[in-house]
């Protein structure tokens, strides 16, 4: 069905931009302020049930009250002739599916992107507003490279207590199958963990340039999908770095419980990956939930950091351990020290010495014979020792005793007997 040219008098209709599940996109002119927009168009076979037109009115007027750097504003709500329509900023830019079909985006690049769209989450989740429709079609890039979320008209309220949405339809699953999370295809409703599921595939898809669950029915996606059967991201781009696949992989996992708690965490975890090349458009509201870094930052360890079967994980040594290993290695080198000093005096054992004690009433004559080669005489030196109650009186007598015949050099030592 054509629209018509104008919505309520006041909208300009122009040319199409887009069409997506629910409701057509064109480009307008708010004939009243004299500005360009974007008209939403909820489709006419939707826009005929009750239900689902008050629906799309009041989350729209939900969407509308939010206001944030990385969300593109909703200016209106309407129906004319039966249509239901929204009015948007109109971006002068082209969405990140335009992008990634010129091929996968350098890692800074689609970390930049994914932390902006993460931030537009946090503050509509804090907000209590689901966006239940993240996909690269829905995340526009403006002029200046700031990326923007949009399409909230499929949003939903959330309660932030119970961290899914306040009100369901039974049976009824909107959204794209390559990013809709496992539990929303088993009819669960929709939380901020399948938003969160949805962000990890969209990261996926722009650094591989192929989603990472895609089969050739929406059923064979959402097996996949349940099983978690995908190519790690690193076999598809071996260039993005190991935090980031680990970002991308606990985003990813099948069991909601599994994933980031909070758009906010999985920031923080792509924050500690590593510095972003452009400065995020605006921080995080003060509104958003407080975020548990550390638990974050420990969960992005990539699979390879884990010990193989089997192995304990290293620990480091505490100070009384190391104590202990200290005196260790002090005691086996006294020891090897006084095995090294037996062998040493085995091999060279000290001259022997004779000992002689003397009782008091003997008496001690050495004898000291000294020769020369052609000596005719021998001087002989008695010495007599006499000791008495302690005291020792010694007295020498040289002797001369003649030599009849000059001899050999003879040396002739008496010691003590």
């Amino acid at each position: 069905m054509e629209p018509p040219e104008t919505l309520s008098g006041r909208y300009r209709v122009g040319p199409s931009l887009g069409h997506g599940g629910m409701a057509d996109v064109f480009e307008g002119e708010d004939l009243r302020l004299g500005r360009p927009v974007a008209l939403k168009i909820l489709r006419s076979e939707l826009g005929r049930d009750p239900d689902i037109r008050r629906r799309f009115e009041a989350e729209a007027r939900f969407a509308a009250s939010l206001s944030h750097p990385n969300i593109v504003s909703v200016y209106d709500v309407g129906e004319d002739a039966g249509l239901a329509y929204l009015v948007m900023e109109l971006l002068p830019g082209r969405s990140l599916a335009d992008r990634i079909r010129r091929g996968p985006l350098p890692e800074a690049e689609a970390v930049d992107v994914i932390r902006a769209v993460l931030s537009a989450l946090a503050a509509a989740h804090a907000a209590g507003l689901l966006h239940r429709d993240i996909k690269p079609g829905n995340i526009l890039l403006a002029a200046d490279g700031t990326a923007k979320v949009t399409d909230f008209g499929i949003a939903k309220a959330v309660d932030p207590e119970a961290g899914s949405t306040a009100q369901t339809t039974a049976n009824l699953v909107v959204g794209t199958p390559s990013y809709i999370a496992p539990e929303r295809m088993r009819g669960e409703p929709a939380s901020v963990a399948s938003d969160i599921w949805a962000v990890g595939a969209v990261l996926y898809e722009a650094l591989s340039g192929v989603p990472p669950f895609a089969g050739e029915t929406a059923v064979a996606t959402a097996v996949a999908a349940e099983q978690g059967r995908m190519k790690p991201l690193r076999d598809v781009n071996p260039g993005v770095s190991p935090a980031v696949q680990g970002v991308t992989q606990r985003a990813l996992r099948p069991v909601p419980g599994e994933r980031f708690p909070s758009a906010g965490d999985m920031l923080e975890a792509l924050a500690a990956a590593g510095p972003a090349t452009v400065a995020m458009t605006a921080p995080l509201p003060p509104a958003t939930v407080a975020m548990a870094a550390t638990e974050a930052r420990t969960a992005m360890v990539p699979p390879a950091a884990a010990p193989p079967p089997g192995i304990p994980p290293r620990r480091g040594m505490t100070g009384r351990q190391m104590a202990i290993v200290g005196l260790v290695i002090l005691l086996l080198a006294l020891l090897i020290a006084a095995v090294v000093l037996a062998l040493s005096s085995q091999k060279n054992p000290p001259p022997s010495r004779t000992t002689t004690t003397v009782p008091p009433s003997s008496t001690t004559i050495p004898s000291t014979t000294t020769s020369t080669t052609a000596a005719t005489t021998t001087t002989t030196t008695l010495a007599t020792t006499t000791t008495t109650q302690g005291t020792t009186t010694t007295t020498s007598t040289p002797t001369t005793v003649p030599t009849t015949a000059p001899g050999p050099t003879t040396s002739v030592s008496v010691g003590t007997g």
